[in-house]
């Protein structure tokens, strides 16, 4: 059966490191994985690609052996079964707002009697039936993973029912809680680091797992962030997309080139 890399990292008492793919290409998920990081979010959200494309891309994250995610373009049900037939260990949801949602999502991940998910032995993530089904069953109803992604006011509103609805981990969205919040993108703003510390507080209380995103491109602000959330007892730490390297290395090699 494939690894849960985030697990085995959290079990080993170390921070899970993971990074997002926006763009369709498999080629970029090998990458990713093969640097090193423990899990790849396969971004079907922001991204402009669907689940032909997805499917492919959460081959390559297999294959240099790290743990594929999917953010989700929403809390469809049918597609988190889609994305979890076709082999991904975990699902971020984004735009949950209260607790009935959140239960509804941590069951989609999970079979009958423990959730609601529909089975079929004949996926790819049973090695399109080569797996045996009791195996691959009680692997994935352990393994698989429901992430909320808490990105508007409503959700922080309901934060306390959302943690106790069963998820697996609360994924902080500053950038959208801010539009959410009329602050237009202002992530530092109080009202959103309130709203923010507000869910890391419940997160903690509860026992469950909250995830970052480090806005930072260069390798000392990574770090600094880093290490500031470690502190907060964050174990699951992601660094920006695929596009942000891609458009941070551009602009610096065009800005190097210029006639001055």
């Amino acid at each position: 059966m494939p690894r849960n890399r985030i697990k085995e990292a959290l079990e080993t008492r170390r921070s899970a490191l993971g990074t997002w793919v926006q763009m369709a290409s498999p080629e970029i998920c090998e990458l990713a994985a093969g640097a090193g990081f423990d899990f790849v979010i396969i971004d079907m959200e922001h991204g402009s690609f669907g689940l032909e494309s997805a499917v492919d891309m959460i081959r390559a994250v297999e294959l240099k052996g790290a743990t594929p995610v999917v953010r989700l373009p929403d809390g469809s049900i049918s597609g988190i079964k889609k994305v979890l037939d076709a082999g991904a260990v975990g699902v971020i949801v984004p735009g949950i707002r209260t607790g009935e949602e959140a239960r509804q999502i941590a069951a989609a991940v999970r079979y009958e009697p423990k959730g609601t998910r529909g089975a079929c032995p004949y996926v790819r993530a049973t090695g399109h039936g080569l797996t045996d089904w009791k195996q691959y069953s009680d692997w994935s109803d352990r393994e698989s993973m429901a992430w909320a992604l808490i990105e508007n006011a409503d959700a922080v509103r309901n934060i306390e029912d959302i943690a106790a609805a069963g998820v697996d981990g609360l994924m902080l969205g500053p950038f959208d809680l801010s539009m959410s919040m009329g602050h237009q993108g202002d992530i530092e703003h109080p009202a959103v680091t309130d709203a923010l510390n507000r869910v890391v507080q419940i997160a903690s209380e509860k026992g469950l797992d909250f995830i970052v995103v480090l806005f930072g491109l260069e390798l000392h602000e990574i770090k600094k962030s880093a290490d500031a959330w470690r502190r907060r007892g964050c174990r699951i730490i992601t660094t920006l997309c695929d596009r942000a390297y891609l458009a941070d290395g551009y602009r610096k090699a065009v800005e190097g080139l210029v006639d001055r």
